[in-house]
């Protein structure tokens, strides 16, 4: 909860809910997302600058100098907007975020620190949400950012829900597309917790070429394979350095809970480059869309 946009002061509202005063698709409909995003990630700022504290850190022992975010949907946006504000974030995973909300100056200033986008297909709002996030990524060509889609997926794929509602409810919503609900978390879970391991031992293998689905798979230890041809023009592109980083790096990966083959097939044949997807666009959304990216 927060108090965006031309809210009463003393008022505490749900910021992702649009009052009836405001009209949807009016320009007062994007400030007051936008007003709420700012709010959040204002907060988020503020909870990073308290853990900072030496006599905080230190009695929690917290390493505040691997700052990891990530959030869903109004979190991912938020996540997003801190990430291009903040410069003490130093990894970021956005799952199927609402990028619509981030402000224009934070969009332009683009990201700060490497980031995994992994969005859904399905979700109706994604086509024009994939605009936003394509936006991003070319403004932030200081850092490598993998942007992939897994096909099939909607909204609510990303959330834990179907692990708390009846099988009968889940049936009436239809937010979770056409994927394998479960492997689709455990996809998720593994892609979140491999790429944030693969920052802590291995970051600077972020600077090499390429923010494609394969290299995706490399960093995170899905496929590994020092004899492929590939790996060879990694390693006479950026020399032996680059090669320990990878060793190092998929030593302590393989410590991890290991991936069951139907898992990996399941990714190998669901999660794709976000640009690898073909959408159409011939509608007053996406002109509304282009002349905001524009301007």
């Amino acid at each position: 909860m927060a108090r965006p946009y031309n809210s009463p002061a003393d008022s505490i509202v749900y910021d992702y809910l649009l009052p009836e005063s405001i009209k949807p698709g009016s320009r007062d409909e994007r400030m007051y997302y936008m007003g709420g995003m700012d709010r959040r990630a204002k907060e988020v700022i503020t909870l990073i600058d308290h853990l900072s504290r030496p006599e905080i850190s230190k009695e929690y022992a917290i390493d505040m100098k691997q700052v990891n975010l990530f959030g869903h949907s109004f979190g991912g946006g938020t996540c997003a907007t801190v990430a291009c504000r903040d410069k003490r974030v130093t990894s970021c995973v956005l799952l199927d975020s609402w990028m619509y909300p981030v402000p224009d100056a934070d969009r332009v200033a683009g990201l700060k620190c490497p980031t995994l986008m992994v969005s859904s297909e399905l979700w109706a709002f994604s086509k024009y949400q994939a605009l936003f996030r394509k936006d991003l990524v070319e403004r932030s060509s200081d850092v490598t950012v993998f942007n992939a889609t897994i096909k099939g997926s909607d909204h609510l794929n990303f959330c834990d829900l179907h692990y708390m509602a009846h099988p009968e409810l889940l049936r009436l919503i239809t937010s979770f597309g056409t994927v394998d609900a479960y492997l689709h978390s455990e996809a998720k879970a593994q892609l979140v917790l491999r790429f944030f391991t693969a920052m802590s031992v291995g970051k600077s293998l972020l600077h090499t070429p390429g923010n494609d689905v394969q290299r995706l798979f490399k960093l995170c230890a899905f496929e590994f394979d020092d004899s492929s041809d590939s790996a060879n023009e990694d390693m006479d592109a950026h020399g032996s350095i680059h090669g320990r980083i990878t060793e190092k790096m998929f030593e302590t990966l393989t410590e991890l809970e290991q991936v069951s083959p139907r898992l990996v097939e399941f990714m190998t044949g669901n999660l794709v480059n976000e640009s690898a997807l073909s959408q159409s666009y011939d509608d007053e959304v996406y002109r509304s869309i282009v002349r905001i990216l524009n301007d």
